[in-house]
């Protein structure tokens, strides 16, 4: 069976849930149906984050599966408030403004770490121009649980950055690490 995602994006009171399939009602869609740099849906979602810090987490359908991960955070649970017990008033669309975000950098200030988009595309394109995005992979919660799931190099570091405070800015900040493209860098099998 497939396990379908959708994006929580968290910043203090506002949560919103966000689903990739308009018009559907939060259906979700496979991880890596959507999870591919161009795609607009994960492009809208990053875009939302330029100089706008929130938690991100890309939450599967079976997360509440997996015990490794503890998915209550804040006081909440982070798979009902994306699955099951969804308040209307906190889920929402979310339109793509096609700003060109491949020059900057996205950090994370929980870990203090920074991923270069312009390197990770470079080195993380295979030679049928087709690149994983970054996002969904790095914040997912659940993958391996179901088809459609991310299989591929780097897999075992899938949700490295879930639910964590990211941000999509111009400039590195002072002593922020470079996030290592060889270890967190994701190529599908062939």
């Amino acid at each position: 069976m497939g396990q379908y995602y959708m994006a929580l994006v968290s910043r203090g009171d506002e949560k919103r849930v966000l689903d990739g399939v308009k018009g559907e009602g939060f259906v979700g869609s496979k991880l890596m149906e959507h999870s591919w740099i161009g795609n607009h849906f994960v492009d809208s979602v990053l875009c939302s984050l330029y100089k706008n810090p929130a938690r991100v987490i890309w939450m599967g359908d079976y997360a509440d599966d997996d015990s490794k991960i503890n998915i209550i955070k804040d006081g909440m649970n982070l798979y009902n408030a994306v699955w099951k017990n969804r308040d209307a008033s906190i889920s929402t669309d979310i339109d793509y403004n096609g700003m060109y975000y491949k020059s900057m950098y996205l950090v994370n200030h929980d870990k203090k770490e920074y991923l270069n988009i312009e390197e990770y595309i470079k080195e993380c394109t295979t030679d049928v121009d087709w690149c994983v995005h970054f996002l969904p992979l790095l914040t997912a919660v659940g993958n391996g649980q179901g088809g459609g799931d991310y299989w591929g190099c780097n897999e075992e570091n899938v949700g490295y950055w879930a639910n964590d405070t990211i941000e999509l800015v111009d400039e590195i900040p002072a002593d922020y690490k470079k996030l290592d493209i060889d270890k967190y860098g994701f190529v599908e099998n062939d």
